[in-house]
């Protein structure tokens, strides 16, 4: 099972660009993928919650808090709930390889609702509207010096 493991936390670290020697960090991103990785083990390859918080020197305590907490993002957050379908399909795809990723996500695309991905699309153009602003500001610093 350990090449397995490695398998699903390879996709999940890779997916938010998060690097191996960062696997124990506290930030945030780090955080959650190591719950999204716990939630996986024990949903794919059946790991008790001790058994899936050891992966991580973790324990069950750790285990179970990190299910419920990606059971509560799926629910409160779209962007999470987009994010982690489009890993499950790759972890799906990794472990099973029946069907492609592709088929995957043409099924989670389709399950989306319009205003779904109206939302999702127009907090990524905030986002990037703030990140120009910054850099705006910045520049007219730098110019002032």
């Amino acid at each position: 099972m350990k090449d397995i493991e490695t398998i699903i936390t390879t996709i999940v670290y890779d997916y938010f660009g998060i690097k191996k020697r960062d696997y124990q960090s506290r930030r945030r991103e780090q955080v959650l993928a190591r719950q999204i990785s716990t939630s996986f083990f024990v949903k794919f390859l059946k790991y008790s919650e001790t058994t899936a918080g050891n992966v991580f020197s973790k324990n069950h305590a750790t285990a179970n808090h990190s299910k419920k907490t990606i059971q509560n993002l799926i629910k409160t957050d779209k962007r999470f709930k987009y994010d982690y379908q489009i890993i499950e399909s790759r972890v799906q795809s990794a472990i099973n390889g029946a069907e492609s990723c592709k088929e995957q996500l043409r099924k989670i695309y389709e399950s989306l609702k319009k205003d779904d991905l109206i939302e999702i699309i127009f907090g990524q153009k905030s986002e990037i509207d703030n990140l120009k602003s910054e850099i705006e500001k910045l520049n007219y610093k730098l110019n002032s010096i």
